[in-house]
């Protein structure tokens, strides 16, 4: 495996240098932890491909993604926020934030 894959330990991930730069080599993140959690997303949404959002859904449930997503869409870019409002509303009619 290569440089651009978060390496999974429960939930607990690796930090991607390409993703997170401004972190230490090595560094582990607690995704259980919601602040660190909401930097996970808001990066890989931010500055993520499709393969790194792939990896942030096979390490987090859809429910998680979702609640973290509502938290942290203020600060992602407009039209990033938009593509996955749509995206939530399409697959998830019935996705509120409260429910979560």
């Amino acid at each position: 495996m290569g440089g651009n894959f978060c390496y999974t330990y429960g939930m607990e991930v690796k930090a991607d240098k390409r993703l997170f730069w401004y972190v230490k080599e090595s560094t582990v993140m607690d995704l259980s932890n919601k602040n660190t959690l909401d930097i996970y997303v808001q990066q890989i949404l931010t500055h993520g491909n499709i393969s790194d959002i792939k990896q942030l859904l096979s390490n987090i449930s859809i429910h998680e993604f979702y609640a973290s997503f509502i938290r942290v869409r203020k600060y992602l870019p407009i039209l990033v926020a938009k593509f996955w409002e749509h995206w939530f509303e399409y697959h998830y009619p019935t996705s509120r934030a409260d429910s979560y």
